[in-house]
């Protein structure tokens, strides 16, 4: 009887270890949560010249514009930095206004101005100098950081530079 109580608590402990062992999981092919949209190709170097920001910013001294972001962003600075513009065009899936109305909501309230006379509809953000133009199917974001210059200036300055570019893209069009 001894014997058989121990086989039976043996067979029951193997059977429990068995238990606690967990079965692996099905290989399952690893995909990012979020993939980055590929960016269609746009030439952004084409749209905004170095010779057109230096003339925007009199006794400015700009180095060469710089691709960054997946050649998404067209950058240009001071030596020191003090002074950047930067553009980006985008042709979203959706609308370019319906676009532009998503980006605004990821603003602060009130810090939006509608910036008229400006493609199909603009806005300004004077705290971080972004002027956000929707035209055809192009979103246009332009940034103007100075130290030297308030928001109104860097509006003036703003305008001025999209208005190239919007003349550009009608060009492709």
């Amino acid at each position: 009887m001894k014997r058989w109580l121990a086989l039976l608590c043996a067979v029951c402990l193997l059977f429990c270890v068995g238990c606690q062992r967990q079965a692996e999981p099905p290989e399952v092919e690893e995909k990012p949560i979020w993939e980055p949209e590929v960016p269609k190709t746009m030439d952004l170097t084409a749209l905004l010249t170095r010779e057109e920001v230096e003339k925007a910013f009199p006794n400015v001294t700009f180095g060469e514009g710089q691709l960054q972001e997946h050649d998404t962003l067209w950058l240009f600075s001071t030596e020191d930095y003090t002074t950047q513009v930067s553009l980006m065009v985008k042709e979203p899936a959706v609308t370019a206004a319906e676009y532009i109305l998503v980006l605004a909501g990821q603003y602060p309230a009130g810090s939006l101005i509608e910036a008229p006379q400006l493609g199909e509809s603009a806005y300004w953000c004077g705290d971080s100098g972004e002027l956000l133009v929707a035209e055809g199917k192009y979103v246009i974001s332009l940034s103007v950081q100075c130290t030297t210059l308030d928001a109104e200036s860097r509006l003036i300055i703003a305008r001025s530079l999209v208005l190239n570019v919007l003349e550009r893209l009608e060009k492709k069009q």
